[in-house]
């Protein structure tokens, strides 16, 4: 595999990104969706993060997008000064799994997520995923990453069918 680089996405990296997401998760519902409405789904999701220090971050092996997550900061308490994100959409191209992808992907996160924290004083965040129950090997990612399961929802993708909060909370000294 080629030298791997981790960034945020640019706004030409989007359709790259949608047609990822739809060909690993095309039993989930947005991503079964035409290509021209996930695209869509992929601008709004990371223009509307990017002012919020978020977005898709994407890993590059050469020039060719073979992950990427999106890093979400959705809420600052400031009476206790703890901030709540978001990672969702962790995906990594079938040709390219079991190669430390994903792992870098999430630990690129974190220390963004960390980055953050430290600039803005703030002292404790919690960082959340939502995984269905068919994602096991993205479950298991989490769980190394050092999440754990804290909530589980019903019928949330899918009839039927269980999602599981994985959640890591990270003190900032």
């Amino acid at each position: 595999m080629a030298q791997l680089q981790i960034k945020f996405a640019e706004n030409e990296d989007i359709e790259t990104i949608a047609k990822l997401l739809k060909k690993c998760f095309s039993g989930h519902n947005v991503f079964s969706k035409s290509i021209l409405e996930v695209t869509a789904y992929c601008r709004d999701l990371h223009n509307n993060n990017k002012g919020k220090s978020g977005g898709f971050l994407i890993a590059v092996a050469g020039k060719i997008i073979v992950g990427t997550v999106l890093v979400q900061n959705r809420l600052l308490d400031e009476k206790t000064n703890h901030s709540l994100w978001k990672v969702n959409h962790l995906v990594v191209h079938p040709t390219f799994r079991r190669k430390g992808v994903g792992s870098t992907l999430l630990e690129t996160a974190e220390r963004h997520v960390n980055s953050f924290l430290k600039a803005q004083g703030i002292k404790t965040a919690k960082v959340e995923g939502t995984v269905s129950e068919r994602e096991k090997p993205i479950m298991n990612l989490y769980r190394k990453y050092g999440a754990k399961v804290e909530g589980v929802l019903g019928n949330h993708y899918r009839y039927k069918e269980k999602a599981y909060i994985m959640g890591k909370t990270i003190k900032v000294f």
